[in-house]
């Protein structure tokens, strides 16, 4: 046993004599996870002029989202090309409370909105050191949302909205995301580096589809047809938003 321990001891020694010393100039290709979250714009903008022209309040709306996002990255001297895979959702709502302009209540109402996003980004330094540096990044991306809206309506408005009934609105659609973010990446321990940045994403839905058949407050709807809202015009959908994000990035070993 002495002479088992007295070998790890060794081996250990060893490793420590011969650990790298971490230098962003020497580091190239790394994996990472991290998440974001931030104020949203979209508020009420999920269900608010789609749950029929006589529901004029609501009682809650959206006011942050969050993400969480996987993926690889490249650096290449002062230049790092990223790729991820995102997910964003926003805060779910429960139990909102839809009512008419007399104050009669009409509807209770969950919302939920669900986006997936790969991306790519390309983030430039401003600032670099051995075990540090800053950058500013632009990022683009593919997104696709899923929107669902769970409506039951109160005896008021099942009598406003005949014949509808209780139902789920689900609603999809895809858009180009931008991004643009300054940040600080810092060595963290062995491999591994923490980062944090700041930064505004562009995501503005011009419109959204049916996911399946419903009798909705616009009337009959098949799978596939545009989502309408109150007055007739294409339902929109804007997940903009300002955002704090985190990060844990593990650099390969170059041999």
């Amino acid at each position: 046993m002495f002479k088992i321990l007295s070998a790890i001891l060794v081996l250990s020694s060893a490793l420590s004599a011969n650990a790298r010393v971490f230098d962003f100039g020497d580091e190239s290709l790394s994996v990472f996870f991290g998440g974001s979250a931030g104020y949203s714009d979209l508020y009420q903008g999920a269900f608010k002029n789609s749950s029929g022209s006589q529901t004029t309040s609501f009682s809650e709306g959206v006011t942050y989202n969050q993400s969480f996002e996987l993926g690889a990255s490249l650096k290449i001297r002062t230049v790092t090309f990223k790729f991820g895979a995102e997910i964003l959702q926003t805060n779910s709502l429960t139990d909102v409370s839809g009512k008419n302009s007399s104050g009669a209540e009409l509807m209770k109402l969950d919302s939920k909105v669900f986006v997936f996003n790969p991306n790519m980004v390309v983030e430039v330094d401003l600032m670099q050191g051995p075990q540090s540096r800053s950058f500013i990044g632009f990022g683009i991306g593919l997104a696709e949302v899923d929107v669902d809206n769970t409506y039951e309506l109160t005896s008021a408005g099942t009598t406003a909205y005949s014949p509808v009934s209780n139902y789920i609105d689900e609603t999809g659609g895809s858009t180009i995301s931008y991004s643009i973010h300054f940040g600080q990446e810092m060595h963290f321990t062995d491999n591994v580096t923490f980062l944090y940045n700041l930064g505004y994403r562009v995501m503005e839905f011009d419109s959204l589809e049916y996911d399946t058949a419903v009798t909705s407050f616009q009337g009959s709807t098949t799978k596939g047809a545009r989502a309408k809202f109150n007055d007739g015009t294409d339902r929109t959908l804007d997940m903009s938003s300002l955002f704090l994000g985190i990060a844990f990035r593990f650099y390969m070993s170059r041999p």
